[in-house]
């Protein structure tokens, strides 16, 4: 399989990707005060995530949005300062179908989002993921598996999500 990777349209935002799929994106459109959020988002920094294509649909996707509305509507980031608020990339959510899953479209998401990162001038990019194997990882929450071939590392203990125990944030400078 080699799904076609692009980036998420205005348009996706608007109407949604394909039904029946699951996304944090999920139900957006009937929720003002988040939709007119990741319109703004995609005209600022033309893009809030990817989408990846197979032949039987969307099959992976990945959002992501700077640090600082990340901590604006709650999800879980690294402590920092505020300037790193704005140099910073947050990955909210990662997902690949069951039957996706081990054929490098994580990596190849990850690639893609780190070099959207270093064109747009962001220094650092952080992600909430499971630190166990990837057979082991909570459904819902990427692996670190695919993120330390990139050279991202989790160097803090803390628990990233509170519903998720496991969870931990990872991070790679640019």
């Amino acid at each position: 399989m080699n799904p076609t990777i692009t980036h998420i349209t205005l348009d996706e935002i608007k109407n949604g990707f394909q039904k029946g799929f699951y996304c944090c994106m999920s139900g957006v459109c009937k929720r003002p005060f988040q939709s007119n959020m990741w319109i703004k988002l995609h005209e600022e920094i033309g893009s809030i995530g990817l989408l990846a294509r197979g032949e039987k649909g969307i099959v992976a996707q990945t959002i992501f949005l700077p640090k600082k509305y990340a901590r604006w509507i709650g999800l879980p980031t690294e402590l920092g300062n505020s300037e790193e608020f704005s140099s910073t990339m947050s990955i909210s959510c990662m997902l690949v179908h069951d039957w996706c899953r081990n054929k490098g479209i994580a990596s190849k998401m990850i690639q893609e989002t780190v070099d959207f990162c270093c064109k747009d001038g962001f220094k650092r990019i952080e992600a909430c993921v499971d630190p166990r194997s990837p057979g082991n990882a909570f459904q819902w929450l990427p692996s670190f598996s695919p993120f330390r071939k990139f050279g991202f590392t989790i160097d803090d203990p803390r628990v990233a999500c509170e519903s998720w125990p496991e969870s931990r944030m990872c991070h790679l400078e640019l």
